[in-house]
């Protein structure tokens, strides 16, 4: 989760790490970050607000798109061990990816990891454990329904586990978020806590990709436990011989 929260330092970017094993064989982590392009239109970077609108349902995008020509560009071999992990739009790019054959025909992905992000209306067919994390104040991986009517089309494969939102987030109450009572208008500067611009601060810190990180270190959910502990191929024991390195490769949409 570190390195996907590594990965926003750059804008359009993806990071692949390598783990190079003592016996030559190498495991790849792929850590795609969320939406940096809120704007009208698109850019360059494809991690837009486009691209939630196609990912949201397991469409390829020109996201998912990048995401894979990025694998390719990082020399991922056929048959290695990948994990995938994603916040938010990444996850939801990561998860939609999966759901394409041709993908998991290319690639080994073997667990993948989605924090933030509203997948139950992705197919999945990947055959991949799966962890899929939200914060219970969290409305983003709530923008789905879950795929409401249907049923969740995550399969027997994914743990889903909510997490409590950590401290500080949501310490008001709907009221005081909302003002009531305070003249509308007040400069922002002299509205008391809990008004209008704390409830878009709570929103955005309840959807921190630091904030997850900050809430699965202090967890001791045991599911997200047995997940970390059938992650041998990708976590490196203190003072063993493997080897990593990693890589932030550009990503960009194609005129």
């Amino acid at each position: 989760m570190l390195s996907t929260s590594d990965a926003y330092q750059n804008d359009g970017h993806v990071r692949i790490t390598t783990i190079t094993h003592p016996d030559g064989t190498r495991a790849y982590i792929v850590n795609t970050p969320g939406t940096q392009n809120w704007g009208r239109g698109t850019t360059d970077n494809p991690l837009d607000a486009l691209g939630n609108l196609s990912t949201v349902n397991g469409s390829s995008s020109a996201s998912t798109q990048a995401v894979w020509a990025a694998m390719e560009k990082a020399g991922i071999p056929p048959g290695s061990p990948v994990l995938m992990a994603g916040h938010s739009q990444g996850g939801m790019i990561n998860q939609t990816l999966m759901s394409d054959p041709r993908f998991t025909e290319r690639f080994n992905v073997t667990h993948a990891v989605t924090y933030g992000s509203p997948v139950d209306a992705i197919p999945d067919t990947s055959g991949a454990r799966q962890l899929h994390l939200a914060h219970d104040k969290d409305e983003v991986p709530k923008v789905d329904y879950g795929n409401f009517p249907k049923p969740s089309r995550l399969s027997d494969n994914a743990e889903v586990v909510t997490l409590p939102t950590p401290d500080g987030v949501y310490e008001h109450s709907a009221g005081e978020y909302l003002g009531l009572g305070q003249p509308f208008g007040t400069p922002d500067s002299t509205r008391p806590p809990g008004s209008v611009s704390d409830l878009g601060t709570a929103v955005k810190e309840a959807h921190s990709h630091e904030r997850y990180a900050e809430s699965v270190s202090r967890s001791n959910d045991p599911r997200i436990d047995a997940f970390e502990d059938d992650l041998d191929n990708f976590i490196v024991p203190s003072g063993g011989d493997s080897k990593v390195s990693a890589v932030d490769v550009e990503i960009r949409r194609t005129k």
